[in-house]
């Protein structure tokens, strides 16, 4: 599995606002006060799209790049008004016993990366069964 979701949020995040920017209906709105699925008090506002949900990578470079490309100025502007977008991207890897980390840049980190042509690369390497054996909870 190749999953990219991509989230618009914040404290004064108006959800039927943001939804306005955008041709597609989002897959989840949520709002600040509502209660999570783990009892969490949610602390803003937002929408989240499924960007792709693919089984090839090059499959979820398109799919994230053809999104970006065609909502590049409702999101520009979404963004000035202070509002923050992430793009998560979860690649699935291995057995049940396995899982995906997330690691967060932010816009100005990928602006020193670009400013410098670099390009982000992330992988996932399996780990020896020895590895896994040890890690293994008792």
């Amino acid at each position: 599995m190749k999953l990219a979701i991509l989230r618009i949020h914040g404290v004064h995040c108006l959800p039927e606002e943001v939804v306005r920017h955008f041709e597609e209906e989002p897959d989840s709105v949520w709002r600040a006060g509502e209660r999570m699925l783990r009892g969490k008090i949610r602390a803003d506002s937002g929408i989240s799209y499924c960007v792709s949900d693919v089984s090839s990578n090059e499959e979820l470079i398109r799919d994230i790049r053809a999104f970006v490309r065609k909502n590049e100025h409702g999101l520009s502007e979404l963004v000035s008004q202070g509002l923050r977008a992430e793009l998560g991207v979860g690649v699935s890897v291995g057995d049940a016993s396995q899982y995906t980390s997330s690691v967060l840049f932010e816009a100005e980190d990928l602006r020193i990366f670009e400013n410098l042509g670099i390009s982000l690369v992330f992988s996932a390497y399996p780990t020896s069964d020895e590895a896994n054996v040890s890690d293994a909870p008792q």
